[in-house]
């Protein structure tokens, strides 16, 4: 974001930096004036149209999440930010390979795109992440950042960070890296069958993509139809882990958090009714690589066992 912000500064005689995000931003991000639009109920990614109207003359940039692996409306976003003169930042954190209606991978469409490699996404070095970009400035700007703002030979230009990676995680990237395609393949494989064997249950709403390669199931997120249900998420939740099956949501609403309380003036429920109907209703099955299909078979037979029993 610092990166971005001298960009966007650099051309506007106006230093201010709001950016229409969904995701987890800081807390001195967020009393920069951001505004949280809200996502569509069934991709659960940033709905283009809700973040027009949340953009002012202030607003530099709109970061669109990449929700568990699903590639947002990136057209429409990178549409909406030509005609305002707006930078677009992907967060990528956990849609690696994940593909844009078949074709770019998300991460690369946007002015900037941003990959975590924690442990839980789909390839790792242990911690950090990979920020691309077509753009030269950017980039130079990018590796000023990540080096305490050195610009060699102990020459310091801008106070930056160290963001530097050792050699051993980089190792660890690699092979991680020569792993990552059959590792994407069988999360699609292992979400295909959760669609197949689901299908058909009224109580559960399943994800949609525009394409099987939109996606690539670093989350499997259901939600259910409370409705349909005697009992809700939580309880379900408990349900399955009763029976040795690991379930919970990713992730909840962002803005009751207390991050973005400014001033005791933290944003109102209705402003974002789908977050909120997610944070009561929304549960992530287990899907990795390594799970098998006696293992996956397991759990979709508890959580069968489950509805039907607390069946409205």
């Amino acid at each position: 974001m610092r990166t971005v912000r001298w960009r966007c500064t650099s051309r506007s005689p106006d230093p201010g930096s709001t950016t229409t995000s969904p995701g987890r931003r800081p807390r001195w991000f967020a009393r920069a004036g951001s505004s949280r639009a809200r996502w569509w109920r069934n991709s659960y990614c940033l709905d283009p149209k809700d973040a027009e109207r949340k953009i002012t003359p202030r607003t530099k940039v709109i970061i669109p999440v990449h929700y568990a692996g699903h590639a947002a409306d990136m057209d429409e976003i990178m549409e909406l930010a030509r005609r305002n003169g707006l930078r677009v930042l992907e967060d990528a954190a956990e849609s690696h390979l994940a593909l844009y209606r078949g074709g770019a991978c998300t991460g690369t469409i946007g002015d900037m795109g941003i990959f975590s490699f924690t442990p839980s996404k789909p390839m790792t070095t242990g911690e950090g992440g990979m920020i691309v970009t077509p753009d030269p400035e950017l980039a130079a700007r990018c590796r000023l950042l990540r080096d305490f703002g050195d610009t060699g030979k102990f020459r310091w230009e801008v106070l930056g960070f160290n963001f530097r990676m050792p050699e051993v995680m980089g190792a660890i990237g690699l092979v991680q890296l020569a792993k990552l395609d059959r590792a994407v393949t069988l999360r699609r494989a292992l979400a295909a069958r959760y669609t197949e064997a689901l299908g058909d249950e009224e109580a559960v709403i399943l994800p949609t993509l525009r394409t099987p390669e939109d996606g690539n199931f670093q989350l499997y997120t259901i939600r259910l139809r409370p409705e349909r249900l005697t009992v809700d998420r939580d309880a379900v939740i408990g349900a399955l882990g009763v029976r040795g099956v690991g379930a919970r949501l990713y992730y909840p609403p962002l803005h009751p958090q207390g991050v973005f309380a400014r001033d005791g003036d933290r944003p109102r429920d209705d402003e974002f009714p789908n977050a909120m109907t997610f944070g009561r209703t929304a549960l992530s099955l287990p899907i990795f690589p390594t799970l098998s299909a006696v293992e996956q078979e397991y759990v979709i037979a508890v959580l069968m066992d489950t509805l039907r029993a607390h069946r409205r």
